[in-house]
């Protein structure tokens, strides 16, 4: 796991996204290869995408309420986006939470906890797919987020690991093989960039 969330300053305004506007907010998505306007908001009308966030990305959404993670939410809302963990994902929040060295915030480890499994379906822990031998991450603390991604990307769903850590970034290009989009939430939020599938 990347270590960035030790001692990071909260600087962002408290979000709490309108449900109104979900579905304007959503039409960027996919569940095919690269598309955009009427054709992608179709796909992902029919089939949400499927995502894997990492424990920063939870972090900068939930507790720093970081407004680049506001397009995310509203895709969650509006349905086109279906986020999944495993209990040991949720564990290591929970445990990062409970540390005296996040910056002080108005939430509590409770809501944001309450948030996370409000949010997040629950998905048994895989067993390591055959084909993750080719995407070992350097940080074994990442591989459970590798691993779920891939086990979902094999159901030939859209699938997406939202993250910034740069051990995990590095195997973006090896993971498009597998139908899977490994990159930060930012660019994969944005209709202009690419879309998982």
């Amino acid at each position: 796991m990347d270590r960035r969330i030790i001692g990071r300053k909260a600087t962002a305004p408290a979000f709490h996204p309108p449900r109104q506007a979900c579905a304007g907010s959503a039409s960027g998505a996919s569940t095919g290869a690269p598309a955009q306007g009427a054709a992608a908001s179709a796909a992902s009308a029919d089939r949400p995408v499927l995502a894997v966030l990492d424990t920063n990305v939870v972090l900068d959404w939930l507790w720093f309420d970081d407004p680049r993670l506001v397009p995310l939410a509203f895709r969650l809302r509006a349905g086109t986006l279906r986020w999944l963990a495993t209990p040991p994902m949720r564990e290591e929040l929970a445990a990062v939470l409970g540390r005296a060295t996040l910056p002080a915030r108005p939430r509590s480890t409770e809501g944001v906890l309450a948030d996370y499994d409000r949010w997040c379906a629950l998905h048994p822990e895989p067993v390591a797919p055959a084909h993750s031998a080719a995407l070992r991450c350097t940080d074994t603390d990442d591989q459970k987020f590798i691993d779920l991604a891939l086990t979902l990307a094999r159901t030939g769903g859209a699938t997406a690991l939202l993250t910034r850590d740069r051990a995990v970034l590095r195997l973006a290009r090896h993971a498009r093989l597998h139908r899977l989009w490994i990159g930060p939430p930012e660019r994969w939020c944005d209709p202009a960039g690419p879309i998982p599938g």
